[in-house]
């Protein structure tokens, strides 16, 4: 099983934040603990969220769990993004949308997706600010300290 802290950071866009998760190239077990992480962070944080599922398929038993997920936090994400969404992705996108009412799109590009997340309508050339999770709790393992979410800070200049 791949670090899955590694594929969930909390990034920074004209100075407004979302969680960026990675799914590229996971397999099912993976992309699971990724979404239960990514639910975990949200308790905490509370914030839009951006998915990348390039390479991925969603299977029977990832969607169950998704399911569940949506049902235990909805109203507290205002509003996610994702990439990587062929047809297939689309049709159950779509219907995510209207069976639970989440203002969730799907974008060709990182770019566009941030500016929906944030609001915004260009970029100003700001500062790009990366926190990479360092501590979550898998869904195998439990902890007192399970509300504790530690993270470094990655400053750079966008380009």
């Amino acid at each position: 099983m791949e670090n899955i802290s590694d594929r969930l950071t909390i990034e920074e866009h004209n100075g407004k934040q979302f969680i960026f998760l990675d799914f590229k190239g996971l397999k099912e077990r993976d992309m699971i603990a990724l979404d239960n992480a990514h639910m975990k962070l949200q308790l905490v944080n509370k914030l839009p969220f951006l998915a990348d599922f390039h390479n991925t398929y969603v299977t029977p038993e990832f969607m169950s769990n998704t399911k569940r997920l949506i049902e235990l936090h909805k109203g507290i994400i205002e509003k996610g993004a994702f990439l990587g969404i062929d047809k297939i992705k689309s049709w159950i996108l779509k219907g995510v949308v209207l069976v639970y009412g989440c203002n969730l799109k799907a974008f060709d590009t990182k770019e566009q997706a941030k500016y929906f997340l944030t609001g915004e309508k260009k970029t100003n050339g700001g500062l790009f600010i990366l926190r990479r999770v360092s501590r979550l709790v898998d869904s195998e393992s439990r902890s007192d300290d399970s509300d504790g979410v530690k993270a470094r800070i990655v400053l750079s200049q966008r380009v």
